[in-house]
């Protein structure tokens, strides 16, 4: 069992404090009021258990021993709502809120009541106390020397579930693939469309992406690490249509960041491509070339050039 520890913001009025001895244990009937306070309400269910216990340890004699009595109160609320637990030995008021480091916040105000009834106050008591989950803590208690009897206020506060659809709804590092987290199987591939103008200006290249999978398989975030401009976007539109097997860890599945690399490669031009055909040699000199119709044509020894005949011209 914890107590509140001192430096905790604790405003105790000690109204009256002349416990009378009790007998036995008794758990009365009790009810809880809830009632919604001006913080904003989540989806986490929190059990709250007060329990007022008041004891004599005066005693008269060596056989005697402390007696006291104990009442339990349970009331049901989630975070940020407040509840109102009555019982026959206290009212008490708490509005409790989630921390980070998995504690539960709670704003009490508690009122506790002597044995006899309702009619006189033991504590009653403003504070603000921040309690391990489940841990049973004692917040506020009262002590009377004349006959050495204590009562004192204990509250557990238990968060009793966390729905699955908030867990979704939080964003969750992705983690880096590698060691024991092994790159995710892509099942389902959309190789990359080459664009016309890279092409035309023969553009190519690596481009690596650092692409996030999402935890059923989905790329659904892409960062150019290593780029070449005309065809990184080409890389991207392919990327982000690629499917992959989801990573579980622990049984849950989780995004991970994995690197990527799309290589674009242009086939080498072919040999009719790559030159234009050389342009025909020249004529030998002195030897005659063909011509049509009524063109001229050199002589074969550099002498008078004569018309060319056509077939019909010979005899």
């Amino acid at each position: 069992m914890k107590r509140v520890p001192a430096s905790a913001a604790v405003a105790i009025a000690i109204l009256a404090v002349a416990i009378g001895a009790g007998g036995g244990t008794g758990t009365p009937a009790a009810h809880a009021a809830q009632r919604e306070l001006p913080a904003e309400p989540s989806t986490e269910r929190i059990e709250i258990e007060v329990v007022v216990t008041q004891t004599v340890g005066y005693v008269a004699t060596a056989e005697e021993a402390p007696e006291g009595r104990t009442w339990r109160v349970r009331a049901m609320t989630t975070a940020g709502s407040g509840v109102s637990v009555f019982g026959q030995a206290s009212e008490v008021e708490a509005t409790p809120r989630l921390l980070d480091d998995g504690r539960v916040a709670l704003r009490l105000r508690v009122v506790a009541f002597r044995a006899t009834g309702a009619a006189d106050v033991a504590i009653q008591a403003s504070l603000d106390v921040a309690l391990e989950n489940g841990t049973p803590t004692i917040v506020a208690e009262a002590a009377n020397p004349a006959n050495d009897s204590v009562v004192t206020v204990e509250v557990t506060a238990t968060v009793l579930d966390r729905p699955a659809d908030e867990s979704a709804a939080r964003p969750v590092e992705p983690i880096r693939v590698g060691g024991d987290v092994p790159p995710p199987r892509r099942t389902h591939d959309v190789p990359p469309v080459y664009p016309a103008g890279a092409r035309a200006a023969r553009a190519q290249g690596v481009v690596i992406l650092e692409a996030t999978i999402g935890p059923t398989g989905e790329v659904v975030d892409i960062e150019v690490l290593r780029s070449v401009p005309e065809l990184d976007e080409a890389a991207v539109t392919a990327v982000r249509q690629w499917r992959y097997e989801p990573t579980l860890v622990d049984g849950v599945a989780v995004p991970v960041l994995m690197t990527v690399t799309v290589n674009f490669t242009l086939m080498p031009r072919s040999r009719d491509e790559a030159s234009p055909p050389p342009p025909p040699p020249p004529p030998a000199p002195g030897r005659p070339v063909a011509t049509g119709p009524g063109e001229v044509a050199p002589s074969p020894a550099g002498g008078p050039v004569e018309p060319a005949q056509s077939p019909g011209d010979r005899r």
